[in-house]
């Protein structure tokens, strides 16, 4: 529940969640400092939480910006209470523009400062042939950093393409493989790695039009798109985009503990 609410929050204001080991990430905190239990036919619970957002530098612990308010819940238990206090979590006030601007004008000053070094360090590990952590690293970068993120995207490019040439035949082979056990939406989402301009182009592009026929109507949307983008060069970007997401998620793999790390939109 409180997972949801977080995520359309940072949707709101112009962020996205992700668990990849981004160098800000958002830390929701919840602190319950009244409880009491109303009694009758049936008791009923009711909490005051303390709900906060606290934004900081992972790599230091620095915080950047925070805020705080009170939501409260009541249930016939102390979970059912819980579940209902964490549904009454707002998605957008003052508080959080306040919270976002702050946020914001850091993570931009930060990357507009360190912009050189990012991308030496995402050199040092294409060297190591680690492209996936690199496109990562890079991947931080957001819009708003000017002309770094210009001189970023290029070199991203150049990192995809090296990518591509080290993996792409063994995701047309897996591809293939999921195809042949007719998972038709995985075989898409490892053909949507698969760079257009690639050295795997005819074959992707044929396992593409191949799956057509077999996907459902909630997947045909997306396998048109990927179809398009071997012509289209603004579909070709955006699907580019969508691959370095994916590679990067593939790389740092899903984790347990709640934290937010921001990609600027």
């Amino acid at each position: 529940m409180a997972g949801r609410k977080i995520t359309l929050l940072l949707d709101r204001y112009g962020y996205i969640a992700s668990q990849s080991g981004h160098n800000f990430g958002i830390f929701p905190k919840f602190n319950v400092y009244d409880e009491a239990v109303m009694e009758g036919l049936t008791n009923i619970t009711a909490l005051k939480i303390e709900f906060s957002l606290v934004a900081k530098q992972v790599s230091n612990g620095l915080v950047v910006s925070s805020c705080a308010q009170i939501i409260t819940g009541s249930g016939t238990t102390r979970e059912a209470a819980m579940t209902n206090a964490l549904s009454n979590i707002p998605t957008q006030g003052k508080q959080y523009e306040q919270f976002f601007t702050a946020l914001g004008q850091k993570i931009n000053a930060y990357y507009t400062q360190n912009c050189e070094s990012i991308r030496s360090e995402a050199n040092a590990l294409a060297k190591r042939r680690e492209f996936a952590a690199a496109l990562n690293t890079l991947g931080q970068i957001p819009r708003e950093a000017g002309d770094c993120f210009d001189q970023v995207q290029q070199q991203m490019a150049g990192l995809f393409a090296e990518f591509q040439k080290d993996r792409c035949q063994r995701m047309v082979q897996a591809a293939t493989a999921e195809i042949a056990a007719m998972r038709y939406q995985s075989a898409l989402d490892i053909l949507a790695l698969v760079d257009p301009n690639s050295t795997c182009r005819n074959e992707s592009l044929k396992l593409i039009r191949e799956i057509g026929p077999k996907v459902n109507e909630q997947h045909r949307e997306r396998w048109a798109f990927m179809q398009k983008a071997y012509s289209d060069q603004i579909a070709l970007e955006k699907l580019r985009i969508e691959a370095y997401r994916e590679i990067a998620k593939a790389y740092y793999g899903k984790s347990d503990t709640l934290i937010y790390t921001l990609i600027v939109k």
